[in-house]
């Protein structure tokens, strides 16, 4: 469905739709009321592992857990996301706040002095559509280029209504909060802003002056068509988002560039799949919530686990 995303939209343009981490992948559109997203089952004799998709903002309202998804919750003793959580967007922002200081901060090499006169006008014009404080405005001078890149890229989905409290990984935890389960993470905070700290300089250059130069006009198919690629995870379709990780894989002029795949998906995969290998070999029931992206398309975490040995179905 997204295989049509490199040819229609300029290679740094699609940030808009991916810029949170999977950091990935997403947004979401609000789906019909019986939709679930996508759940997978792990087991052995003695542990039972749930899998499932998330994207991390969604209109608030949005229907995306049902009887499945629920009875999973229900019966796991654990939960498993990218990374720990409280329930609270203050609790990560407070938690964040160190570490923006340590890898976000650009002081020696303010804005000013990465672009041009003109790209300087066009993020004073992007951020102003965005409603951003000028004092948010006025820190983005001495801010890395990929903090700005976020900023910037995700506005058009806060302005469609896309909201981190609503995102499936902080309802999922206020839920397992709420009946006693225990909440880890494969990574730490530090590690996934660490993912975005990581890529070169000029590569978070390029990607901000790319992303600078889309029309609104542009921005708003890529809304649109990511939008309609997640309607069908929404339903438990996984054809869409598969297109769009695998084209990201193959392609390194693919919408998702430039954010390295090996780096954002691959890797991060493959770590997970042996910390799943160390969870099998104990006992109980776990349910795992990661980026949906992390499940589809070539070195997803089905496929690493597939190398171990372990198999997953569709539940």
């Amino acid at each position: 469905m997204l295989s049509c995303l490199k040819a229609n939209l300029p290679k740094l343009g699609a940030a808009l739709a991916v810029a949170s981490i999977e950091l990935a992948a997403a947004a979401f559109l609000a789906a019909p009321a019986q939709a679930e997203v996508p759940i997978w089952v792990i087991e052995d004799a003695d542990s039972t592992i749930y899998v499932t998709g998330t994207v991390h903002m969604l209109p608030e309202g949005t229907e995306w857990h049902g009887e499945k998804l629920d009875a999973a919750l229900d019966e796991a003793t654990e939960i498993w996301l990218e990374i720990p959580m409280t329930g609270s967007m203050a609790d990560m922002q407070a938690e964040a706040a160190p570490l923006m200081m340590q890898y976000a901060l650009s002081v020696d090499a303010p804005l000013s002095s990465r672009l041009t006169a003109e790209e300087l006008e066009l993020l004073n014009a992007a951020m102003e559509r965005a409603d951003m404080p000028a004092q948010a405005r006025a820190g983005m001078e001495y801010m890395k280029p990929w903090v700005v890149l976020q900023a910037v890229g995700m506005a058009p989905l806060s302005e469609a209504g896309y909201d981190p409290e609503q995102g499936i990984d902080v309802q999922l935890v206020r839920m397992a909060i709420e009946q006693g389960d225990s909440v880890h993470g494969f990574e730490t905070l530090e590690q996934q802003i660490q993912f975005f700290a990581g890529i070169p300089d000029e590569d978070q250059e390029q990607a901000l002056r790319d992303l600078l130069r889309v029309s609104e006009e542009e921005t708003a198919e890529m809304v649109t068509m990511a939008t309609s690629a997640f309607e069908g995870w929404a339903n438990g379709e996984v054809e869409g988002m598969e297109a769009l990780f695998t084209a990201w894989a193959e392609d390194e002029d693919s919408a998702l560039s430039p954010l390295p795949y090996d780096r954002m998906v691959a890797g991060r995969n493959a770590d997970w799949a042996e910390q799943i290998e160390d969870m099998l070999a104990g006992e109980g029931v776990h349910l795992i919530a990661v980026g949906g992206g992390h499940l589809v398309g070539p070195d997803s975490l089905f496929e690493m686990l597939e190398d171990r040995g372990i198999s997953a179905s569709r539940h």
